[in-house]
């Protein structure tokens, strides 16, 4: 039997929403006034006809998988083709049906950490062995820090039984976007030591500073690299369940009768919804607008917090998060805390790899006033008495 153990990613996000007046700042879902209303629109004249009502094929229907084509080979200068294209159920269903075409019993699967919990899981899940390898090194800088990527972590972790490298970039949970060097550098390794390389880059369309360097543009010239995106965060469609993977039209080919097994198809009504989205681009430039002010408002916030000496954080390159240092060995009870009576909820570090647990994972991609009362309810906990659980027994980390 198979058992998998839940995320306190998942256990926090439900008790959230069972606590009347909570404010939770612990899913990663984009909820900044739900999916626009013109996509809405589109698809409530949809409904009035039977394009959705029955099944299609299991890789996706062709016009999105066309459409997705075509964008992304003008966005990023590469002619991709409807064979380079699956779509999936969300992301995570990309990564599903990949894992099972490519993943066989004992293979190691090496994932940067801090890194998504649910990569861990998902891995574990096809009997493979998932590996945090700790490759993100926060460097602690008065009450802030910075993150440095480390490759040669992940080059010092591969064994016989390496069969894949995955990582989200720009990364959940730091924030951090890799660097042309650095892309190139792990692409270099992969195709060196025959390891697929997927990058999950749904994040993309969330920079803030520096440039971002996709994957996408290698898939065509190398069988080991693919890339992994979504409708979920641009475009707020994370309940519509829609994502694609970019890969050699030969593995794709592999993956079609996989996920027909596993899905028969992908959300049918979803799929033409996002094949909408793709036209209308100024709807993702939307969405940025009104998330910039909010993340500089959380990051004005936490650098008064910071004041405290509770916790020190870097502004995020990207994505939707704050993943913020305490002053604790283990964030935990400082999660639980928070929860408890500021009714506060984020995610503790343990939950991104084991170096990770002094962080707390906080995702801001909600309403500004939701976010400022959050914030207000975070201040007012650490100014109350920020030593409150070191006096309780919580060890402190020796490097804050």
């Amino acid at each position: 039997m198979l058992h998998l153990n839940r995320s306190a990613l998942r256990k926090i996000e439900e008790t959230a929403q069972k606590t009347p007046g909570c404010i939770s700042f612990s899913q990663g879902v984009c909820r900044l006034g739900g999916v626009s209303q013109t996509i809405k629109a589109h698809v409530q004249g949809l409904l009035n006809t039977d394009i959705a009502d029955y099944y299609q094929l299991g890789v996706g229907i062709q016009a999105l998988r066309e459409k997705l084509a075509t964008t992304l080979s003008a966005r990023f200068n590469t002619p991709l083709s409807v064979q380079n294209i699956l779509v999936s159920h969300g992301s995570l269903g990309c990564l599903n049906t990949l894992g099972k075409t490519l993943l066989d019993v004992g293979d190691q699967v090496l994932i940067p950490a801090p890194a998504y919990p649910m990569y861990k899981q998902l891995i574990a899940s096809m009997h493979a062995e998932p590996i945090f390898v700790t490759a993100y090194h926060w460097q602690q800088q008065g009450t802030g820090g910075t993150w440095r990527f480390d490759i040669d972590a992940l080059q010092n972790a591969i064994t016989p039984k390496t069969k894949m490298i995955l990582l989200s970039n720009p990364s959940n949970p730091t924030g951090v976007v890799l660097t042309k060097a650095e892309v190139l550098a792990l692409k270099a390794l992969c195709e060196q030591r025959g390891i697929y390389l997927v990058l999950d880059e749904i994040y993309d369309d969330f920079m803030f500073e520096g440039e971002f360097y996709s994957g996408t543009g290698f898939v065509l010239e190398s069988e080991w690299v693919m890339r992994v995106g979504s409708f979920s965060k641009n475009y707020g469609m994370s309940g519509w369940r829609v994502g694609y993977l970019v890969a050699p039209a030969a593995l794709i080919s592999a993956m079609i009768p996989i996920q027909e097994v596993s899905l028969c198809c992908p959300s049918v009504i979803g799929q033409h919804a996002a094949l909408f989205a793709l036209d209308h681009p100024e709807l993702v430039v939307q969405t940025h607008q009104k998330l910039l002010p909010i993340k500089n408002m959380v990051c004005e916030t936490f650098n008064i917090i910071a004041q405290s000496g509770l916790i020190s954080f870097a502004p995020p390159q990207a994505g939707l998060y704050v993943f913020a240092k305490t002053a604790y060995a283990d964030s935990t009870p400082f999660v639980i805390d928070l929860l408890e009576k500021a009714k506060v909820a984020v995610v503790p570090g343990s939950d991104f790899g084991r170096d990770a647990a002094p962080f707390f994972r906080l995702c801001f991609a909600r309403e500004m006033d939701v976010v400022r009362e959050g914030m207000n309810r975070l201040q007012a906990y650490v100014a109350a008495d920020p030593g409150a659980l070191a006096k309780s027994g919580q060890q402190t980390c020796s490097n804050r």
